[in-house]
């Protein structure tokens, strides 16, 4: 049986504190999307639908690249609200990508900033 999705985002959020304690992220964020209900009985409004699970801030030559990270299992989908939020993002330039194992970051991450290798060799992913 492959990883839940929730396993995944455990994983990320692991990935992202050990990334951005070596500089390799400069800063991220889990993101919720829907609605809560409060303790006084109304609704507080998350983020939108469609919204990626985290954001990081990746240094790039010449400035900052937004990294959008949507995390599934090895069987789940993205629904359309998360296909169209995808596409709004890659549009605007920033970086996006659905995550089944939290190793594909670390190629991803390496590419796109010319971290040193062994760098990030050297953090836990795990």
């Amino acid at each position: 049986m492959g990883k839940l999705e929730k396993d995944v985002s455990k994983e990320v959020k692991i990935a992202l504190d050990a990334l951005e304690a070596s500089g390799a992220v400069l800063w991220w964020e889990r993101l919720n999307s829907g609605k809560v209900r409060t303790e006084y009985g109304g609704w507080l409004q998350l983020c939108k639908n469609g919204t990626s699970d985290f954001i990081a801030l990746l240094p790039v030559e010449g400035g900052i690249l937004p990294y959008f990270i949507e995390t599934k299992s090895d069987k789940g989908r993205q629904t359309p609200a998360q296909l169209q939020f995808e596409e709004k993002v890659e549009a605007c330039g920033c970086l996006y990508e659905l995550i089944r194992d939290v190793k594909d970051m670390r190629v991803t991450i390496e590419s796109v900033t010319n971290f040193q290798k062994n760098k990030l060799n050297s953090i836990d992913f795990s």
